[in-house]
């Protein structure tokens, strides 16, 4: 009687342990595909790809921009809002070429479904935006601005798209 209580145990406890097993295995195997995907959605975003910046996000996701930038701030939820979003963000009066310098991230699968990522940046570029604030006619100036950006991705198919997002603006300047 207690031999085949054991067999039991034992059966068990290899089960636990393969289910544990396969779902750290999910977990990685969705880390680096999200980082892939992070890594092109950052692309993207220095190329002014609107098409392909878009497609990423989930069609009822959420954007929310906050921080030292009052002119972005706002939350954009779906697709017809990012695009606004974005397209506003690539005209010559907002950042007018893009550079994404000392970029760092983490990446947290927290199943094979549903990973997150937290990274930080500085945005550096051309753009009128000086000029515009000031009341001027449109003259090039640079902005430097220091971004927290919180990115959550879930899985659609064999595809992750971008469910939520918060860019915080740490910092914002402005030059002539």
């Amino acid at each position: 009687m207690l031999v085949p209580i054991l067999i039991m145990l034992l059966v068990l406890g290899a089960l636990a342990g393969y289910v544990i097993s396969n779902d750290d295995a999910n977990r990685a195997a969705a880390a680096r595909q999200v980082t892939v995907a992070f890594e092109a959605h950052l692309g993207n975003f220095t190329s002014e790809n609107l098409t392909s910046t878009v497609y990423q996000y989930e069609n009822n996701a959420t954007l929310t921009v906050e921080g030292d930038d009052e002119k972005l701030g706002g939350v954009y939820d779906e697709a017809a809002s990012i695009t606004t979003f974005y397209q506003y963000v690539y005209s010559d009066n907002v950042f007018g070429t893009i550079a994404l310098k000392n970029s760092t991230y983490s990446v947290d699968a927290l199943n094979g479904q549903k990973v997150n990522v937290k990274s930080e940046f500085t945005l550096q570029g051309v753009s009128d935006m000086y000029s515009i604030d000031k009341g001027e006619t449109p003259t090039n100036g640079t902005y430097a601005a220091t971004v927290s950006l919180e990115t959550s991705y879930v899985r659609s198919g064999t595809e992750w798209f971008i469910s939520s997002e918060t860019w915080d603006f740490l910092s914002f300047d402005l030059a002539a």
